[in-house]
């Protein structure tokens, strides 16, 4: 009766649609992969944009100490009132240490030049236009600096150079008084690039385009040998003494690829492995539900074989129970198979039987 139910068991196995088990299992690691690895992706993508975040952040707050750097040694040059040939000699000093001072000007209450030096560094500055054509910046931020007796800086403007070329700067004033009356002013012009460059230098970046921008995109100025792709960016103010400048970190790098990736390559190796694993796991399946229904096939044909006989058939272990009886067997005894199969010969056949009761009575 157990090979029979086995029997069943593997019949009703063989008429289930398996194969539809076997796509829901395939279809529901395709899912868990493609969630995976899009999730890697977004993980990437969200390390750019922070990486892009962190450099902003960073070459703003360098670049305002750098300008405050420049702003106090410009102050120093009115220490102690100095007469204007002691001036002329420590800012011709301090031209050659800072190469973002491009020039150094002393001029009266009225705003006009009493001294002026270019840098030896980078030239004269306004070589192809006349300093007096490009004041309007510079005389805004004075009247500024004049009012809030601080340092000031102006908006940055553009200065023509050599073969087409082009320099954006930024004029810084500063107001000299002593006791309480106006001596002048000290007017130092900027590299706004310069600035720029030993921002970005100090942290040494390199896998972004760092920029100067306005309020609507316009670029100032730029460092950094490639250029941004536009995908991951980040803006920060850089507050200065006077307008405030845009900085904006652009990566020079793409969205994170497939495979050039090292995450997302070992997540993509991983979910091969996986399918592969899926695919053997089928096919050892395959084959031993083969083997089963062959079995199955042998075991019916045989039943089938043994149902058919009308010689009695037994079978015991090695404590000589009965493990098995036909139904030839059965009708010779007169008694069912559940009563046969775990017992011990003898057995002494029932009175009714069906069969003749000299062949009734078996001993062993």
């Amino acid at each position: 009766m157990t090979d029979l139910s086995s029997l069943l068991d593997i019949r009703r196995l063989r008429r289930r649609p398996r194969w539809l088990l076997w796509v829901a299992l395939v279809a529901l690691l395709a899912v868990a992969q493609t969630w995976l690895v899009r999730l890697t992706l977004e993980h990437e993508s969200n390390r750019a944009q922070d990486r892009a975040e962190s450099v902003a952040s960073a070459v703003a707050s360098e670049m305002r100490r750098a300008t405050q750097r420049a702003v106090q040694a410009a102050q120093s040059l009115t220490w102690n009132d100095p007469p204007l040939a002691q001036w002329h000699y420590d800012a011709e000093a301090m031209l050659k240490q800072r190469r973002e001072m491009l020039r150094l000007e002393w001029r009266d209450a009225a705003l006009k030049t009493l001294d002026a030096l270019d840098s030896p560094l980078e030239g004269a500055v306004f070589a192809q236009m006349r300093r007096s054509d490009q004041e309007v910046e510079m005389q805004a931020a004075c009247a500024l600096a004049l009012r809030t007796s601080s340092p000031v800086l102006s908006r940055s403007y553009f200065v023509p150079q050599q073969a087409g070329h082009g320099l954006e700067v930024l004029d810084l004033c500063i107001p000299t008084q002593v006791q309480g009356e106006l001596k002048g002013f000290v007017v130092a012009t900027l590299s706004l690039p310069s600035l720029l460059d030993s921002a970005v230098q100090s942290f040494g970046v390199t896998e972004h385009e760092v920029s100067l921008v306005e309020a609507d995109g316009t670029r100032l100025a730029r460092s950094g040998a490639q250029r941004g792709t536009g995908i991951y960016q980040a803006t920060r103010l850089v507050d200065v003494a006077g307008p405030p400048l845009l900085l904006r970190a652009d990566a020079v790098y793409g969205r994170p690829g497939l495979i050039p990736n090292l995450t997302t390559a070992l997540v993509l190796g991983l979910s091969l492995v996986l399918f592969a694993l899926v695919v053997l796991l089928a096919r050892d399946v395959r084959r031993r539900a083969r083997a089963e229904l062959a079995l199955a096939d042998a075991l019916a044909f045989r039943r089938a074989m043994e149902d058919s006989l009308v010689t009695g058939l037994r079978a015991r272990d090695r404590q000589g129970r009965v493990t098995y009886v036909n139904p030839a067997f059965c009708d010779m005894v007169g008694f069912s198979a559940e009563e046969i199969i775990g017992q011990t010969p003898p057995l002494i056949g029932r009175p009714n039987m069906s069969r003749n009761t000299s062949a009734a009575k078996l001993i062993d």
